[in-house]
């Protein structure tokens, strides 16, 4: 760093550089507290292996073994928005989904509800349509003309089914069989059964609804939507299966927020139903874990 200052380089902030990306193609961005960088890296890999796409993402996908993917013949970019130092007022999404805004880095933003406004002036950025994830605690602030739309999953066992009226886009038919996720994903127009997880995590049901909403608005096909879901091998440290067997699984996963936490336990317990969970919890942030100690006990407490 010294050495390109001195030499009289122009140094970015990366939030800066995907600005001037996003401003020169057509970007596909997830902002939210949970789930973005999984999110995003879903959108890469349906546009990836279809319609192709560029890629600047916050973990290190499986599938490629990197966090970039280049694509000349592509006009689409994928980012991840990151609402840290915000970062993503830098960014102009023609798409965008959000995926949750449960207060977070309240070292920077202060209070629940600056965190919440910067979202609503990131909604404000959009300039073609907004996929948001249906009942979080948000008001868009959209251009004229953004569209907008909601999903979610309904789940028969949570009575989540009077949702469906105010989805635009969801999952439902959830099946747990051999250890595989299958579920029916349905657009405004039509519906493509039997999508199967290639990371078989309860939480990536919702990830791959968003994931499979741009993916569809932007001309994926449902049958390259179906394959692209199953081909999924997920990013490194996000719910990561090392060991599986009868006896014990070992599971890596980078739930560092009390809600991610809550999902992580709750996937497990889907997953492994009736097996003893043992839990490993390493703090992320000492400003987080100062702002959120009730809630990560109340969490790791159950």
């Amino acid at each position: 760093y010294t050495y390109l200052r001195e030499a009289g380089y122009d140094i970015r902030k990366r939030a800066e550089v995907l600005g001037l990306v996003t401003r020169s193609m057509r970007a596909l961005c997830v902002a939210g507290t949970h789930g973005k960088t999984t999110t995003s890296t879903m959108i890469a890999h349906l546009l990836y292996q279809s319609v192709g796409t560029n890629a600047f993402l916050g973990g290190i996908s499986v599938n490629y073994g990197t966090n970039i993917l280049l694509d000349k013949d592509s006009s689409f970019v994928v980012v991840e928005a990151d609402e840290y130092d915000r970062s993503f007022y830098q960014l102009t999404p023609y798409m965008s989904v959000v995926t949750a805004v449960d207060p977070d880095h309240l070292d920077i933003y202060g209070t629940p509800e600056a965190y919440r406004e910067a979202f609503a002036h990131y909604t404000s950025l959009i300039t073609g349509a907004l996929v948001m994830k249906h009942g979080i605690d948000l008001k868009p602030r959209l251009q004229k003309g953004v569209k907008c739309y909601t999903y979610g999953v309904i789940d028969g066992q949570t009575g989540n089914d009077r949702m469906v009226n105010g989805l635009d886009f969801y999952a439902d038919n959830i099946r747990i069989e051999g250890g595989k996720i299958l579920f029916d994903f349905h657009t405004p127009t039509e519906a493509v059964a039997d999508v199967k997880l290639g990371v078989p995590v309860w939480v990536n049901i919702e990830n791959g609804v968003a994931a499979m909403s741009v993916a569809w608005l932007n001309g994926v096909s449902a049958d390259d939507l179906r394959r692209g879901m199953a081909s999924f091998k997920g990013v490194m440290r996000r719910f990561n299966i090392h060991v599986n067997t009868p006896k014990v699984a070992y599971i890596d996963d980078y739930a560092h927020h009390p809600e991610e936490i809550a999902t992580s336990i709750n996937s497990i317990r889907k997953l492994y139903p009736g097996r003893k969970l043992i839990g490993v919890f390493q703090p992320h942030l000492y400003t987080r874990t100062r702002d959120f100690a009730d809630e990560f006990r109340r969490v790791l407490h159950t």
